[in-house]
Order: C-alpha cells, then structure tokens, then sequence
C-alpha cells in the first residue's frame, strides 16, 4: 500500500504547503496574487505510522454545508466547524486491512472532529476518543484504494493546531 498526502491550508491571499508550486493570478490585473502549494507524501507500508500537521476549524458547519443529505451521510451526524475545503487528501493506491486517523491538539481545550469522504462517496465522521480525550479519531476498516477527504474541525467553531497521525 502507498499512500499520498495533499495537505492544503489556505488563507485570504496565501495558500502554503511544501511542494510543487504554482503561481495563481487574480482575474483583475493587480489583485491579489495566491500561491498554491500542495505537500504530496507518499507512504510505503513500512513507513506507518506517519503524521502532517494543520490548522483545525472554520466558519462553516459540517453537517450542513460539507456533509450532503442523502446517499452517502452516516446515520450519526457529522459534528464542528470547518473550512469549505477538505484540509488533506489521502491516495492510497491499494486496499489494506485498517487504517486509522487521528487528530492531536496537543492537550489545549479545543475539541476537534473529523470527516472524511471515502473514494465511494460515504461519509465517516469522529468525535471524542474518549470521555477524558476530546481529540478524534477514525478507524476504516478494509480501506479501499482511492481519494479520501479528510476535514479536521473544531466543535464550536474555533481554531486549533493539530497534528494527523495515520496508523
């Protein structure tokens, strides 16, 4: 199994990631110029468990504007706030036996969740891993090979630094 990273994390005018580069103009002569760079990692079997670092949160709730009614929606709702774009997508190129996602706050207060869009269009979400942990996690079993989306946000609305480890 190989699996690729794209990690996105944008701003008003600036979208930074590690490589490749390319350059995005405004449609207006003088507007506001972005770099659009995406970090692409791929993982051999042998190199798990590996982990990328983001920004949780955003001003857009999950359950209505990034998790679809209808096919696909798990029957427990997807839980927080996020960008409107996902903050990784994952490639992996062959099935395995699990694979397991989670968000490390490193200890602040803010409670992170997550959703993820599998390559068939369902949706899996994570909350709390426990009662005394309010970091999220989620495990795939027999994963399919393909593009996941993975959104990381925050329950209220907040932001927070994190890091997404897969194992």
């Amino acid at each position: 199994m190989t699996l690729k990273i794209f990690a996105r994390k944008t701003a008003k005018t600036l979208v930074i990631a590690l490589t490749p580069v390319a350059l995005l103009t405004g449609a207006v002569l003088g507007a506001p110029m972005a770099i659009a760079m995406e970090q692409i990692l791929s993982v051999a079997p042998n190199t798990l468990p590996l982990s990328v670092a983001g920004t949780a949160g955003g001003r857009v709730a999950i359950p209505r504007a990034i998790v679809p009614a209808g096919a696909g929606r798990p029957s427990k709702s997807c839980l927080g706030f996020a960008s409107l774009e996902a903050n990784h997508h994952l490639d992996l190129d062959a099935a395995s036996n699990s694979l397991t996602i989670t968000v490390n706050s490193f200890g602040s207060d803010v409670d992170t969740t997550l959703a993820i869009k599998t390559p068939e269009g369902q949706w899996l979400c994570g909350d709390d891993i426990s009662a005394t942990n309010k970091d999220a996690a989620v495990t795939i079993n027999s994963p399919s090979a393909g593009r996941y989306e993975v959104w990381v946000g925050t329950f209220d609305g907040g932001y927070a630094d994190y890091e997404l480890s897969l194992n």
